[in-house]
């Protein structure tokens, strides 16, 4: 599991702007300090893009403010199993966030992030 998000494609401003992987990428990005929970939005808008060149910076990765291989290899260390084989823990710098991983594919996993509003409506 720790090397699963490094084959994803990539995610930017220009590709994939509106997905459930880049609402994935903000829950790492608010896992580590760089978003606030009101910014998951799964729009990977201009906040998003600052935010990423941040992580990326404070990691010695190209800070190019897109999410490829790279990036989204170097998040995917931070995975963890949990005693429920279909939820991962990713460990951040300020707190842990989890995902749903079902049949390989990974999905938002509302259910442990730190606020009660439904974020599955902009996904």
């Amino acid at each position: 599991m720790t090397d699963d998000w490094g084959d994803e494609g990539e995610l930017s401003r220009s590709t994939f702007p509106n997905s459930s992987a880049t609402g994935i990428w903000q829950k790492v990005l608010y896992a580590d300090g760089y978003l606030t929970v009101n910014d998951i939005d799964c729009r990977f808008g201009p906040g998003t893009e600052s935010a990423t060149i941040r992580w990326q910076a404070a990691r010695g990765l190209g800070d190019d403010g897109r999410v490829g291989p790279l990036t989204f290899g170097r998040a995917d260390n931070q995975l963890r199993a949990t005693s429920d084989p279909e939820i991962f823990r990713y460990d951040g710098t300020n707190h842990d966030e989890y995902f749903l991983r079902v049949n390989g594919r990974y999905e938002l996993f509302p259910g442990h992030v730190a606020y009660y509003r439904s974020i599955s409506s902009a996904c």
